[in-house]
């Protein structure tokens, strides 16, 4: 499985909308969330935790990835785009 945080650049700001569209086979773990009318907002730093499990790392790296980029994420937001990286390389190196 695979698992990339997202969260609040630096300082963390709150009352940001959040649109975490459900899906069968991504997991999104809520961490920084507040509900507000029916709908998710930032309250803290670390925001979310999206997760996939998948049969290698490559599959859950990019399907987590392809899922952040599917939802809109303002500039309120920021996620690192080389979770599992090292993982990969390192199974290529002990092949």
């Amino acid at each position: 499985f695979r698992r990339v945080l997202f969260r609040s650049p630096e300082k963390p700001q709150t009352g940001n909308p959040i649109h975490l569209p459900e899906q069968n086979d991504i997991l999104v773990f809520h961490a920084g969330t507040d509900e507000k009318e029916g709908n998710f907002i930032s309250s803290g730093g670390r925001v979310a935790v999206i997760t996939a499990v998948r049969n290698t790392i490559e599959e859950a790296q990019k399907d987590v990835y392809q899922y952040l980029q599917s939802v809109s994420l303002s500039e309120h937001f920021f996620y690192r785009n080389d979770i599992g990286a090292k993982a990969i390389q390192y199974k290529k190196t002990t092949v």
